[in-house]
């Protein structure tokens, strides 16, 4: 893991998921939506 915050790690299919969720302006509603969807899909990670 690169230096830096030791308890943030950043696997590839989440930084695919936050280009394409950062390529418009979110409304709050989406922000939420797509908060839940990254914390299953980390957890989906972990759990492999």
């Amino acid at each position: 893991m690169p230096s830096g915050d030791a308890q943030r790690a950043w696997f590839p299919a989440m930084l695919t998921e936050l280009e394409s969720f950062w390529s418009n302006i979110p409304d709050w509603s989406e922000v939420i939506s797509f908060c839940e969807r990254m914390t299953s899909l980390r957890s989906n990670i972990r759990d492999q």
